[in-house]
């Protein structure tokens, strides 16, 4: 067996006792995604169900296909601070504010292109020209608007060929908000 569940949900199963005392020999895989994951609450969860954790990060532009973090990652406890490595025929690229590819470790815009990009939203063209972006998708503004091209099959070998090794880590999202009776929290306070 394997399921999907958000990061909140990871933590309140290790909390549950129910659990702990469970058995766990028909689990495969948890998937998480959909926010950041503490690296102590990851901790936990490695200690409760082994290496059966796979997280994946998108957002519904791109649903949960521009990076993983395997299981030989978590059960090693290497790179739980960061959303992992960017999938098969998946561009990744951190940028500046003028769109200028930035060195690792240094904070920027993520853009990423691949098939899974969405081709727009519907009937709603300067939406869709704000977060596509030199036919990649933008988490931020973008300048240069272009329509969505997707990878020919020569660009999808060269990106094989040519992966990152090194990890994508979240520090925040542009302009990511909850409201919550009246306040607006940024994404670090929405447990």
């Amino acid at each position: 067996m394997s399921f999907f569940a958000a990061p909140t949900m990871v933590k309140r199963l290790t909390a549950d006792p129910a659990v702990r005392g469970a058995d766990l020999s028909g689990l495969k895989t948890i998937i998480y995604g959909g926010a950041p994951m503490y690296v102590a609450d990851a901790s936990r969860a490695i200690d409760l169900f082994g290496p059966r954790l796979y997280q994946l990060f998108g957002q519904g532009e791109s649903p949960m296909t521009i990076t993983g973090l395997p299981q030989p990652e978590h059960a090693a406890r290497t790179n739980l601070e960061t959303c992992g490595y960017a999938r098969t025929a998946v561009e990744v690229r951190v940028v500046d504010g003028e769109d200028r590819d930035l060195p690792p470790g240094e904070v920027g815009e993520i853009l990423t292109r691949s098939d899974c990009v969405m081709a727009g939203y519907w009937r709603r063209p300067a939406e869709t020209a704000e977060v596509l972006n030199y036919i990649l998708l933008s988490f931020g503004q973008s300048s240069t608007p272009q329509t969505f091209v997707p990878y020919t099959p020569e660009e999808v070998r060269d990106l094989r060929e040519n992966r990152v090794d090194d990890p994508l880590a979240l520090r925040r999202e542009i302009g990511a908000r909850l409201q919550k009776a009246g306040l607006q929290l940024p994404p670090y306070e929405w447990d």
